[in-house]
């Protein structure tokens, strides 16, 4: 009787560590392909723009049983380019996102074993070139850093132990407006709608 029940535990036992629940806790990496998509805002109107090109970034997970919290830093190359009319003149700016870097967190849960949505919260430094230039203006250029706060929703799912795959939208605002108005003298303003749709591969190590 001894030796059926310590044969029972021990199949339990085994049983439920294969089908231990998979953590999302370590270190990953990841490569990205982004679609960076900009909205510029002027008086007469928006004017779009998107681009597709790559992304890395770099995460620590800590897990609070299903919850998880995993800080990082990213890198995304951009490189995305447009030219348009000022409303108020025939001048023409023309704006070049080149690239953006930053930190942020994603916070999640771990539905199951596979499958995990989460939040990201962050801070994101822009890189832009702008110049301005037309019959009503000199010719005038200059690149930036823009500051900006980054938000948005994603999930991942785990396709083995140390690889997962993953999408996220993001967000980020920021305002050109003073600069454009004091190179252009004119009315426009430049709000823009920065926004990045992701599909990545990450790897834990």
């Amino acid at each position: 009787m001894i030796n059926k029940k310590l044969i029972f535990f021990t199949a339990l036992s085994i049983s439920f560590s294969s089908s231990a629940f998979a953590k999302t806790e370590g270190n990953y990496i990841g490569l990205n392909l982004i679609n960076t998509s900009t909205s510029y805002q002027f008086d007469s109107g928006r004017v779009r723009n998107d681009n597709y090109s790559f992304g890395v970034d770099y995460k620590y997970a800590f897990n609070f049983g299903k919850l998880f919290v995993a800080p990082g830093l990213f890198y995304d190359h951009n490189a995305l380019s447009r030219s348009v009319n000022a409303s108020s003149d025939n001048d023409r700016i023309s704006l070049n996102t080149k690239f953006s870097y930053g930190v942020k967190v994603n916070i999640g849960y771990d539905i199951t074993d596979k499958f995990a949505p989460f939040v990201i919260l962050g801070h994101s430094q822009t890189r832009l070139d702008y110049s301005v230039y037309g019959p009503n203006t000199s010719f005038y250029k200059q690149s930036l850093t823009q500051e900006g706060f980054v938000y948005g929703l994603g999930f991942k799912y785990s396709v083995s132990d140390n690889v997962d795959v993953n999408a996220a939208y993001e967000l980020t605002q920021y305002s050109l407006t003073s600069n454009l108005d004091a190179v252009a003298g004119g009315t426009d303003h430049l709000n823009s709608d920065y926004k990045v749709a992701k599909l990545g591969v990450s790897y834990k190590f």
